[in-house]
């Protein structure tokens, strides 16, 4: 910030210097402020960048409007990300790693946080290393987690466990440990990084302060801290310097600012414009506060009331004994709702406050928080909700080219610092990384334009696939797929339905061939009766003989059954749909067939269940010789 918020005010006239203003004012004693662009708030405005990054994190700590459009700024833009490698293998690996290893999604979001709340984002990777010391008297090198060691002064002070020597302050040496699951992202906060610009060339250099909390714990000689943290860091400490960062080893992405002298290098935070609109904020809450505290609560008086304007009760009545009747009634009722009191004179009450509803500041509040969401250039329903694309074209399109932006930044940090860095650390190739397309996921109009195009050839279904954010060549694969389980599918239904076919054909060709040996009979039976009855008539009467056609009939019959028992032998074998259309069949083809099935099956249902079915055809009569 500039030297204008640094301020005098002698008396009730004010002196502004700086480079802000340029000269002196001198106002009427009427005036408050020292110069007609400052309020109350200006006053009060952070003087450096470190003290600015100090507001915006209690802001995004506190504020209930800032906190969710700085998550949703830093969530929204962050999509699914691919590997690009020509061997699946390779490129399933290095998925599986930026998404269960180093968390890289998850990881995007952080830095989009820091980048939206500072303004700049810093980031390093931090690779394992294996710490040993070096005993003096046997030159003997051992692990740290090994070794019996003393922290004393920052030194490590080591016992070897091989001479039994003491060596003072023992040498550390740090060797590089090439396991992928140890590798660690890195976030370092910016209130802890200087930045030393020089405008008129473009270097910089950046330097790093360790944190206290952390200085603390390395002072202390905590185990789980001395023994991990590199060297580099205790050395600084030790010699009470801030450490500077090399160029390469880490990534510095910031936000767009204006060229001032005291931001040169540093980013620009998005709350920077809503400092003093925060601030009137907090005001009415605090008002708002108050105003619930006093005035939310009723506060209520019984006193005596006269019953006429002749009569006063406190003339006539004993104020004093009153009261304690008062008292009495009311703690009565207090345990008892439904308490009925008598008292000998009217009682009057007035209630004082329970007006808070009336002096709220909702309305108030609401207009601040919607100044709030456009000075940080966000639409109204960013913050609110309710967010979609044909109700906000401008303020989304301008968001939406500010993302891709950022996700650019982002592909930066992903591709060529996070996982370049580590493939060259691994000794492995580069590989690229690209995100899935981005747009406003309730662009529904774009979609069914695109999806007209598609259907008038003119554009590749390729396109919109990916226009909707999946991939083509996936999607196609998974429709294989699912061609092929169609194809199997639909080859088994036609089988099973071919197979049940052909066995209803059999079973009705057999019920045909006994239906036609039923008629023949029938056919044949006419002609056998008047052949006998010529032969007794030529021949006489014979017992025998007469009751040939009986038996034949009686054959028949019994051949009839005999058909049925063996078609419903076959039917109970099918399945339950297939029965049925087989049953249907005969009924259609053989009527008798069918009644004699159902007749069979009524009778084994009326067995099974205690009741003895009545035969429909009789067994014959034994024949007296």
């Amino acid at each position: 910030m500039s030297s204008s918020s640094n301020t005098e005010i002698n008396g009730l006239a004010g002196n502004v210097s700086g480079s802000g203003f340029g000269r002196s004012w001198a106002w009427h004693s009427s005036l408050r402020y020292p110069s007609p662009f400052l309020d109350l708030a200006s006053l009060y405005l952070p003087r450096t960048i470190k003290e600015l990054f100090h507001l915006c994190r209690y802001y995004y700590t506190t504020s209930p409007i800032i906190n969710p459009i700085v998550r949703k700024l830093a969530v929204y833009p962050i999509t699914e990300q691919y590997i690009e490698d020509p061997d699946p293998e390779l490129k399933q690996y290095w998925e599986n790693y930026c998404n269960k290893v180093l968390r890289l999604p998850e990881f995007n979001i952080e830095c989009g946080l820091d980048y939206f709340t500072y303004g700049n984002c810093y980031v390093y990777i931090y690779f394992p290393i294996i710490k040993t010391l070096t005993c003096n008297n046997c030159k003997k090198e051992e692990k740290i987690e090994n070794c019996s060691y003393v922290w004393r002064s920052l030194r490590f002070d080591l016992k070897c466990s091989s001479c039994n020597a003491q060596t003072r302050e023992a040498a550390v040496k740090e060797y590089p440990k090439k396991s992928m699951n140890e590798i660690k992202l890195i976030r370092l906060p910016p209130e802890l990084i200087d930045i030393e610009n020089n405008p008129l060339t473009g270097q910089k250099d950046y330097f790093l302060t360790i944190p206290r909390v952390t200085r603390n714990e390395i002072l202390i000689g905590k185990k789980v801290i001395i023994e991990g943290t590199p060297e580099i860091f205790i050395e600084s400490m030790r010699q009470n310097k801030r450490m500077k960062l090399t160029p390469g080893k880490f990534f510095h992405f910031q936000r767009q600012s204006i060229s001032q002298v005291d931001w040169l290098g540093y980013g620009e935070p998005i709350i920077t414009p809503v400092l003093k609109d925060n601030f009137y904020f907090q005001i009415l809450r605090k008002a708002q506060e108050a105003v619930l505290h006093s005035a939310i609560v009723p506060l209520r008086f019984v006193f005596p009331q006269s019953g006429d304007a002749q009569t006063s009760p406190y003339t006539n009545v004993n104020l004093l004994r009153w009261m304690n009747n008062m008292k009495s009634e009311f703690i009565k009722w207090r345990r008892d709702p439904n308490h009925v009191g008598f008292v000998p004179m009217p009682v009057g009450s007035q209630v004082v406050g329970a007006d808070g509803k009336a002096l709220t500041l909702f309305q108030e509040l609401s207009l601040q928080a919607d100044m709030i969401c456009s000075g940080m250039g966000v639409p109204l329903e960013f913050y609110k909700g309710g967010l979609s694309w044909s109700g906000s074209n401008m303020s989304l399109r301008m968001m939406q080219t500010e993302f891709v932006g950022y996700r650019a930044k982002m592909k930066v940090l992903n591709e060529d610092f996070i996982l370049g860095t580590i493939a060259d650390y691994l000794g492995k190739n580069r590989v690229k990384v690209s995100f899935a397309e981005f747009k406003m996921a309730d662009d529904l109009q774009r979609s069914a334009l695109e999806f007209q195009m598609y259907q008038s050839q003119l554009m590749s279904g390729d396109t919109v696939v990916k226009g909707m954010g999946h991939d083509y060549v996936i999607e196609q694969e998974k429709i294989n797929v699912e061609r092929q389980n169609q194809t199997t599918i639909q080859r088994k239904n036609q089988i099973a339905q071919a197979n049940i076919a052909g066995e209803a054909q059999l079973i009705q060709a057999k019920w045909q061939a006994q239906a036609q040996k039923k008629m023949q009979m029938m056919q044949v039976q006419p002609q056998l009766a008047s052949q006998t009855q010529q032969q007794q008539q030529s021949q006489g009467a014979n017992p025998m003989e007469t009751m040939q056609s009986p038996l034949q009939n009686q054959d028949f019959q019994m051949d009839e059954q005999g058909v049925a028992r063996s078609a419903k032998n076959e039917i109970e074998k099918l399945p339950e749909f297939d029965r049925m259309t087989a049953l249907n069949s005969i009924k259609m083809e053989a009527p008798d067939i069918y009644n004699q099935i159902m007749q069979l099956q009524n009778s084994e249902k009326g067995s099974q269940s205690g009741m003895a079915p009545t035969p429909e055809v009789k067994p014959p009569r034994s024949l007296a010789v």
